[in-house]
């Protein structure tokens, strides 16, 4: 690890968390950080190894090595965190838009039974109406929905209200901190029993590792220097300049990457009453995805690769049975608590697999002894997640007012669903997750309306808002293949968790007001409207289960019985048959399927299918894993293992192709912004 390479990572990784929202949502463009392989990230790497580096030695220099590149690609890696989906898409929408929406929506207002719906949110948690003193203006709500600069000159900084985001600042950020610090915690605790014990892929640090090499003397990997590597990297590379091109040009020729099926609904009404129907009638194909369903298991892309066409059966199947199969983020329903159960299976199984080290690590880390050998990293890391998990639960009670039981419940679920997330990442190489699922829905399937209460409710609701609801770029999975990459290329993990660490921080610092300030310029409200639909979800849930308190006459006692740290609510406890049966299972098709896969070898089904049948991984991509798995099958039965081995060049540079050229668009559509001051055609290489 150099000092070169540290600053360079720095740098490059404080542009990305800085300028990634205007990429995405001002400029239009590929998105930097839209899934775990971000283009951006990879795009330069490829770049840096063949351009960089070569440069490097034309001019004398020494060039860039292995260990030097993992640090640099790591850093990018994590700071990609900041800007996309999983934070900054829509962190400040949902903490000021809720205070817009109650003046258009009456039903959030005050009616005779109830109060309106914001009272039961605790303060800190949404940006304050009005500035101190400057009561009569609304510059805090008009000037996120319409901007207050100047199309012909930059804004002044001042004029942004940033005393009103103080209070949400001081809540979210720490929280925000201590939960990176966790995810690297939990990272390195988890890195040895699964990278060397449980022997698990890790296809992303493999492709990395190719890219990258493992003889510090060449430039890059043995794998620029193999035809079918670029035969692959042409094939995606020209297929995407050319689509670029008709995007800029319509006349031009254009390749088409999916294909149209829906005159079979004519045929066959029927398929319409399955949700997301059309996602099977119009499949498309995703280079990455494909190059990626290549280099993994084939029972993994196999699975995904049918996974909606199994979901869509069995939604079939149940709603002619008479199952309401209606459900939302915020409420549940039985897809949802379904995949919900799978994950917590898939929790049991990580515990179980890994039980005799978990446990050793948590006695050294206590003070006990054990006769498993622990490294020192993984004790301390130990106790250092046992610390930021007190100090969220204790951040949770004392500025929001959840009480230590809801806190202590909320902060597990999540850290569930990263772990499993994880899992499924380093497991099978799947570069985009949604879980699906939100913690508010889980507890309040578990414990009921009254259980809970209004307040506790939208508190987790707002938490699920900002923290869960896509956490498809999340930092747990990136640290595991930074380690696993760390590990080859000779960096130690310890001084590279410091430095990921400092990235954050310093990403959080700059980023964070930076896009505020470009929200208030241009209008934050209208540059990513999702944002604005999933801020409206925890209240539209919280009006109807306010509406059925009153119906109940139960609004004034819901929610009182949190005496003891909140475990008094258990005595209120009420949960649904839906969430219990889904729930359930959930559990019991990833138990099943596990024993099969230890079981029989011959087992064709990977559990990860039961995590992400229904979702957007499946419903978008089951298409090019199902591709990926065909052209395995068939090269493994003409070529061998060795036909194998020859090919997976040819995957990879398909795979570089791709972040490639969506990296080339990135700068093309920059250029244009900057010469014609609008955003240019959008053109996405991913989705």
């Amino acid at each position: 690890m150099t000092i070169r390479a540290v600053l360079i990572g720095l740098l490059l990784g404080l542009i990305i968390a800085t300028f990634g929202y205007v990429n995405d949502w001002v400029l239009y463009l590929s998105y930097v950080a839209g899934d775990l392989m971000p283009v951006s990230v990879y795009g330069l790497l490829v770049l840096g190894l063949v351009l960089v580096n070569p440069a490097l030695r034309a001019l004398g220099r020494r060039h860039l090595k292995g260990a030097e590149w993992t640090v640099i690609w790591c850093l990018m890696l994590v700071a990609c965190v900041i800007p996309g989906p999983g934070l900054l898409w829509g962190f400040h929408n949902a903490i000021v838009m809720p205070v817009a929406e109650q003046r258009e929506h009456p039903g959030w207002q005050a009616t005779e039974d109830r109060p309106d719906l914001l009272s039961y949110v605790p303060e800190r948690m949404l940006a304050a109406e009005h500035l101190p003193g400057r009561e009569q203006e609304d510059v805090v709500i008009r000037g996120f929905l319409q901007g207050l600069g100047d199309p012909d000159k930059m804004m002044p900084v001042s004029r942004v209200p940033w005393r009103a985001w103080v209070g949400p600042y001081s809540f979210y950020i720490p929280l925000i901190v201590l939960g990176f610090i966790a995810s690297i915690c939990v990272a390195v605790i988890i890195h040895r029993q699964w990278a060397y014990r449980e022997h698990l892929r890790y296809p992303m640090a493999e492709v990395t590792n190719m890219l990258i090499g493992e003889d510090p003397s060449q430039a890059f990997g043995s794998v620029f220097r193999q035809k079918l590597f670029w035969l692959g990297f042409a094939l995606a590379g020209g297929i995407l300049l050319i689509n670029g091109l008709n995007a800029y040009y319509p006349a031009f020729v254009n390749v088409p990457l999916h294909a149209d099926l829906t005159p079979i609904a004519q045929a066959c009404p029927r398929i319409t009453k399955i949700e997301h129907y059309l996602n099977l009638l119009q499949p498309r194909l995703f280079f990455a995805l494909v190059g990626m369903a290549f280099l993994i298991s084939s029972e993994v892309s196999f699975s995904l690769g049918i996974s909606h066409i199994a979901y869509a059966l069995l939604f079939s199947v149940l709603l002619s049975r008479g199952v309401d199969m209606a459900n939302d983020h915020m409420s549940g329903g039985v897809p949802r608590y379904q995949i919900f159960g799978s994950y917590l299976g898939g929790g049991l199984v990580i515990v179980y697999a890994g039980r005799k080290f978990y446990w050793a690590v948590l006695k050294r880390a206590l003070g006990g002894q054990s006769g498993e050998a622990v490294e020192r990293r993984a004790i301390w890391a130990c106790r250092l997640l046992m610390a930021s998990g007190v100090a969220m639960i204790l951040l949770l009670r004392v500025l929001v007012g959840l009480d230590l039981f809801l806190s202590a419940l909320f902060v597990m679920i999540v850290g569930l669903m990263f772990l499993v997330l994880t899992r499924i990442n380093v497991e099978t190489g799947v570069l985009f997750i949604q879980p699906w699922w939100q913690p508010v829905a889980v507890l309040t399937g578990l414990f009921g309306v009254r259980a809970l209460g209004p307040r506790a409710i939208i508190t987790l609701g707002l938490l699920s808002l900002v923290l869960t609801i896509d956490p498809r770029v999340c930092l747990m999975p990136l640290v595991s293949n930074a380690f696993k990459v760390a590990d080859r290329q000779r960096v130690r993990t310890t001084a590279l968790s410091g430095w990921v660490m400092v990235m954050l921080v310093l990403g959080l610092a700059v980023a964070v007001p930076f896009v505020l300030y470009v929200q208030y310029d241009i209008g934050g409200a209208a540059l990513y409207g999702w944002a604005n639909t999933a801020t409206r979800m925890p209240f539209e849930t919280l009006k109807r289960d306010v509406d059925d308190l009153v119906a109940c006459d139960a609004l004034d006692s819901a929610g009182k019985a949190d005496g003891w740290g909140g475990l008094e609510r258990i005595k209120q406890i009420e949960p649904s048959r839906v969430f219990l049966w889904s729930a359930g299972a959930g559990v019991a098709l990833i138990l099943i399927c596990t024993a099969g896969r230890l079981r029989w070898p011959w087992w064709p089904i990977h559990p990860v299918m039961f995590m992400v049948w229904g979702t957007n991984v499946s419903r978008w991509f089951g298409p090019s894993f199902m591709a990926g798995w065909l052209a395995k099958v068939i090269i493994t039965r003409f070529g061998g293992a060795a036909g194998y081995r020859k090919a997976r060049s040819f995957f990879i540079g398909i795979i570089a192709g791709e972040v490639v050229a969506g990296v080339g668009w990135m700068i093309v559509g920059a250029l244009y912004y900057a010469y014609y001051r609008v955003a240019g055609p959008s053109f996405r290489v991913h989705w």
